[in-house]
Formats: C-alpha cells, sequence, structure tokens
C-alpha cells in the first residue's frame, strides 16, 4: 500500500494518533477491508476533475487513517502508511496535476518504508494487493 498504490488506487495513507504515530487499533480484516473501501472510492472519482479527485482522495485516507492498523503491522510499513496519510493529507485543495504527481517523489529512505507497507499489503490483504 505504498503512496502510487494509495494514488492510483490504493495508489499508495496514515493512521495516525494524536501524537502522530499510527494507531494499532484494527484488526487486519477490518485494515483490508479499510484499504479495499479506499481502492473502490479513489477509482470510482472523476479524476478528469482535479479538485473533485482530491477531494474523494483525501476524504478516503482519512477514512482509512480514522481504521487504524494491525497490531502485527511491522514499523516500517506502519512509517510508510503514516508518510501515506501525510502526503496525501498535505496535497492542496488547489494542486495542480504536476503537484499529485509528484506525491510519490520521495527519497531513498522514506521509499523503502512505502515499500515496506506495500509489501505488507500485498501478504496481509492479498485479495486487495492486485487491484
Amino acid at each position: 500500500m505504498c503512496l502510487a498504490v494509495l494514488t492510483m488506487g490504493l495508489a499508495g495513507c496514515t493512521a495516525a494518533g494524536s501524537d502522530g504515530e499510527a494507531r494499532a487499533e484494527s484488526s487486519v480484516d477490518d485494515f483490508c477491508s479499510a484499504v479495499e473501501t479506499f481502492h473502490t472510492e479513489v477509482e470510482a472519482a472523476d479524476s478528469t476533475d482535479l479538485a473533485a479527485y482530491i477531494r474523494t482522495l483525501k476524504a478516503a485516507a482519512e477514512k482509512l487513517h480514522d481504521v487504524g492498523v494491525p497490531d502485527d503491522m511491522p514499523a516500517p510499513a506502519k512509517q510508510g502508511f503514516e508518510l501515506t496519510v501525510e502526503r496525501i493529507q498535505g496535497l492542496a485543495d488547489d494542486a495542480t496535476r504536476s503537484d499529485f504527481t509528484d506525491l510519490g517523489d520521495v527519497g531513498e529512505e522514506d521509499q523503502r518504508k512505502l515499500d515496506a507497507l506495500e509489501a505488507y499489503v500485498d501478504q496481509a490483504c492479498p485479495d486487495v494487493a492486485g487491484k
């Protein structure tokens, strides 16, 4: 569930509590269901209306954030989840297509976190991973 996963289907989100750290409150099934819902909502959005698409993406990320992450999610994957949601929520409402495509532009360390998240989703949510 990397940023590309969240912004392009899951295309690559965060479950942060008030301290900014991922909450470990959901079951794997709840998490996978939330990821699938995220995919569905983002894929159904009209990407030709960028402002509406960004609103949909941010709302879907917030819902995913609210579900939280499973207790067994490894720390790097949790960090990737947090990074994903932060990047999506930080996208300006009036962002350009360039701003949107830059969502996945991260450094090497952050890319490892996103890769860890994607690997976790692939393993924990096989029905969602290929979407």
